[in-house]
């Protein structure tokens, strides 16, 4: 998926997620919950095209069955202003069935990740 998002490849990210996956942008943001295939492609499109460079990179892998947690960092550089800023320990959730996403939460750390899966210490 991630590689998909870094080449703005929406025919391979569509193939990966559920035409009816449930989506939890970060709560902090502008972007409320919302569902389905299409509507996850115009949320991430409006990430990449906002700026002339924009990829994630994932460092680590967190494999709870369903659930797979990763934990990286977003870089990306301005459309316009050419301005560059990155993003440590960004942590996304992404729940699985059949293949497909069918879950998909932006979370404020790791701990509300583990958290949300039964796996967090508190």
């Amino acid at each position: 998926m991630i590689e998909c998002v870094n080449r703005a490849d929406d025919d391979g990210l569509a193939a990966l997620m559920s035409v009816d996956v449930e989506c939890f942008p970060d709560r902090n943001g502008p972007d409320p919950p919302f569902r389905g295939r299409e509507a996850f492609l115009r949320y991430a499109r409006g990430w990449t095209e906002a700026f002339e460079h924009y990829a994630v990179e994932s460092c680590e892998y967190l494999d709870f069955g369903e659930y797979v947690i990763v934990i990286g960092r977003t870089v990306a550089r301005g459309r316009g202003s050419g301005v560059e800023t990155s993003s440590e320990g960004d942590t996304w959730l992404f729940r699985f069935r059949d293949g497909e996403a069918i879950e998909y939460h932006e979370c404020d750390n790791t701990q509300e990740a583990l958290d949300a899966v039964g796996a967090g210490s508190s």
